[in-house]
């Protein structure tokens, strides 16, 4: 659901004109590595990481977006 936002610009300009923060930090089961083993955890990513992760040509205008409607680009994640 996430990334589908990230990959529509106008719908993500939609709902940050209706007050969706841009800092919100968004926590997703998945496998780690951790010291050679493999463990379920939390990753926390905010919607920049989720942009300049994603390979999608869509995500890039998003990112502007995001930066746009004040993204902060030194939050920290887990």
């Amino acid at each position: 659901m996430i990334l589908t936002v990230l990959r529509s610009p106008k719908i993500l300009e939609k709902l940050l004109q209706a007050g969706l923060n841009p800092n919100r930090i968004y926590g997703f089961k998945k496998d780690l590595l951790i010291n050679g083993r493999q463990i379920e955890g939390i990753e926390e990513d905010t919607f920049l990481i989720l942009c300049l992760e994603d390979r999608n040509e869509a995500s890039i205008k998003s990112l502007q977006l995001l930066l746009k409607y004040g993204a902060k680009t030194d939050l920290a994640v887990k």
